[in-house]
């Protein structure tokens, strides 16, 4: 199992459903390259492609089933600012 960052992971979630709500749901997810933390974010996107397609890119309805559905079931763990 791989462990995401929160923040990274509602990043990718608000991308997918605001396309869906722009009725772009159909279209490959597109990560801008003016989003802060895009490096992390593109990282994050790529090890959920390859966890959850078999590495190949997703469409933003896939992505957004799949964040929704691993959202039920997850766990958040707080950890202090020094803490590594």
């Amino acid at each position: 199992m791989k462990d995401f960052d929160f923040e990274i992971l509602h990043k990718l979630y608000a991308t997918s459903k605001i396309a869906k709500y722009n009725k772009q749901e159909n279209e490959l997810v597109f990560i801008s390259k003016r989003r802060k933390n895009n490096d992390e974010v593109t990282a994050a996107y790529e090890a959920i492609c390859e966890l959850f397609n078999g590495g190949e890119p997703m469409t933003n309805k896939k992505l957004l089933d799949i964040l929704q559905r691993a959202r039920k079931n997850s766990k958040v763990i707080l950890k202090r600012e020094n803490e590594k």
